[in-house]
């Protein structure tokens, strides 16, 4: 079972950031980098939540939901800023949603280093990190579910040594998605 929720690693790399996240790419980016960097240290999941493949990497699956229903909830305020003349978005945490944040020191620490990974770095830029080193991103087509822990092993004779321990996770996942469900 995953140790947090995808709503409570959002608010934690925001307030890791510093209270605002500039980007929707970026915090898609972010949250992806967080789950890499908890299952580096940590057994199981970070969240049960999908991460799929979209045309600029891997991103929250229903992401534009989960964000909806955190400014809805009064935990996160969403205003329109510019990339240049490019419409983007900068999410700022209330107060309610500072205090919402609880991480267990695993997650805590993974979404830290996702945050400070991601500190001046564009979203383009984070999605060319993503086209370059995702396995999973690669091979897969837009809108699919990732199995994005294949990602932490970068050869071939590595990854297909742990291919059944990735295989165990993705039904962990699946498993937890069915419950959900239930």
């Amino acid at each position: 079972m995953p140790q947090t929720n995808a709503e409570q690693v959002v608010l934690g790399l925001i307030r890791a950031a510093g209270g605002e996240w500039e980007g929707k790419k970026r915090l898609y980016k972010g949250f992806y980098f967080a789950h890499l960097y908890f299952a580096e240290r940590n057994p199981g999941l970070l969240t049960d939540c999908p991460i799929a493949r979209m045309p600029q990497g891997p991103g929250i699956h229903k992401g534009s939901d989960l964000l909806s229903r955190l400014a809805q909830a009064g935990l996160l305020e969403m205003e329109k800023s510019f990339d240049g003349p490019y419409p983007e978005v900068r999410f700022r945490l209330t107060d309610k949603g500072q205090q919402a944040v609880q991480l267990t020191e695993g997650a805590a620490q993974a979404v830290q280093q996702a945050a400070d990974f991601c500190k001046g770095k564009t979203g383009s830029t984070l999605s060319q990190i993503t086209h370059d080193n995702s396995r999973s991103w690669r091979e897969a087509n837009d809108g699919d579910i990732l199995d994005i822990y294949v990602d932490l092993f970068p050869d071939e004779e590595e990854f297909e040594a742990e291919e059944a321990r990735m295989q165990e996770l993705n039904r962990a996942l699946q498993q937890a998605l069915a419950e959900e469900r239930a």
